[in-house]
């Protein structure tokens, strides 16, 4: 899929439910369990695109550094972490 082709997402909030249980079906009765106990409606899909890296990160005394340079998914809550990873090391060779 390209970055503007629509994806195929699930429009309704029981049928991600039900996609969901299916993706965890070989868990442990316990993560079933707050599956089934969560309601549809909390139950949120949205499409993650990969995106190519761009260089140069800098141009004269303008440097790009966390998100703006390197774009994490937000499932893995990384952007703030890097681009305080990214600051620290960029002071560091200053």
């Amino acid at each position: 899929m390209s970055l503007f082709e629509k994806p195929d997402l699930i429009s309704s909030a029981a049928d991600r439910k039900e996609r969901l249980k299916e993706l965890f079906s070989d868990y442990p009765s316990d993560v079933l369990q707050i599956i089934e106990n969560m309601p549809p409606s909390s139950l949120y899909e949205n499409a993650i695109h990969d995106i190519p890296v761009e260089e140069p990160w800098s141009d004269g005394s303008v440097v790009l550094i966390g998100d703006a340079a390197h774009a994490m998914t937000p499932g893995i809550g990384q952007g703030a972490n890097q681009g305080l990873e990214d600051a620290c090391e960029l002071a560091g060779l200053l």
